[in-house]
């Protein structure tokens, strides 16, 4: 917080809201506490704390509530969803939208959710609102999921050759790798 008058106001407020006589050296702790966020992060802070604490709040009361706000956003949870399902659902345009964006990278991609069964993507998009919070609060999608192709690796085709040396090592039962016997050597296959 750089404008001290404003901090002064504040904690003035709230020294009076909560009826608790302010000290120099408790000035001085707060302004060390909140001097890194900006003025505007500030002010919500301050007007979070005077909406929501129930008792004087501490300097960890204003900077979570700093650190919660969620900024403001065009689009809200709900609406971000509609648009989600309805091009997933109904073939309808692709959202444009950042966060939207960002919902769909932290589910893997559109790739991975165009080719979900609508069975699972019932329980795939549950969770909607809370990552659309998420992702604005913190202004960077999260996902374990990982991106680009998600289709099975494509080997390419095995040589004549390349088949008849695996079919000779599984004859004799050998492990290709080590050399190591795996599982006994079935020569007379009637018996099975």
């Amino acid at each position: 917080m750089k404008n001290e008058v404003l901090f002064q106001k504040f904690m003035v407020a709230i020294s009076e809201i909560f009826e608790r006589k302010l000290t120099k050296a408790t000035m001085d702790v707060y302004w060390q506490a909140l001097k890194n966020y900006s003025d505007e992060q500030c002010t919500e802070g301050f007007e979070h704390v005077i909406k929501f604490c129930k008792y004087f709040p501490k300097p960890a009361d204003i900077i979570e509530a700093i650190e919660n706000t969620v900024p403001q956003c065009p689009l809200s949870p709900t609406e971000a969803r509609m648009q989600i399902e309805n091009w997933l659902y109904n073939g309808g345009p692709e959202p444009q939208e950042p966060v939207i964006k960002r919902i769909i990278q932290s589910y893997g991609g559109w790739e991975r959710l165009g080719m979900t069964t609508y069975q699972h993507l019932r329980y795939l998009l549950r969770d909607i609102e809370a990552r659309f919070e998420a992702i604005v609060r913190r202004n960077h999608p999260h996902s374990y999921i990982p991106e680009g192709d998600i289709r099975p690796h494509q080997a390419p085709p095995l040589s004549s050759s390349d088949i008849a040396s695996l079919a000779d090592a599984v004859e004799q039962g050998l492990d290709t790798l080590g050399g190591k016997l795996r599982f006994p050597v079935a020569r007379d296959r009637a018996r099975w």
